[in-house]
């Protein structure tokens, strides 16, 4: 679980960070399609998927409930959140018998402008 403990944390320094990379445009864009807690789980996958696309957390499998632990949320939320993601597209996951491998597509495809759709 140590990986995971910081997650919460992760995802506060991503903001800055993936602003410099993508632009505030694009960050203001995907928060506007992206519901509460749908946006900061996508960015903390962002930011733990090295070259922004591909493994997420090392290819190391995750589980919801140390998400929910980190966001103080239920674990159903944060399935919600993460079938939510992975409906729209953004997101590939498979079921482990230690959580979810989650593989990021490609960052530069994650465009709310292109897509058009709210997730809800």
């Amino acid at each position: 679980m140590e990986h995971w403990e910081e997650f919460g944390a992760l995802v506060a320094r991503a903001i800055p960070i993936l602003k410099a990379k993508h632009g505030a445009d694009w960050l203001r864009s995907m928060r506007r399609q992206m519901p509460g807690g749908t946006f900061y789980l996508f960015l903390g996958y962002l930011y733990l998927t090295p070259k922004g696309e591909g493994p997420a957390f090392g290819g190391k499998p995750i589980r919801d409930s140390d998400i929910a632990d980190q966001f103080g949320r239920s674990v159903a939320t944060v399935r919600r959140w993460r079938n939510t993601l992975a409906l729209h597209g953004y997101i590939d996951q498979h079921r482990t018998p230690d959580g979810w491998l989650i593989t990021l597509k490609s960052s530069r495809d994650a465009n709310p402008s292109k897509s058009g759709h709210v997730l809800h």
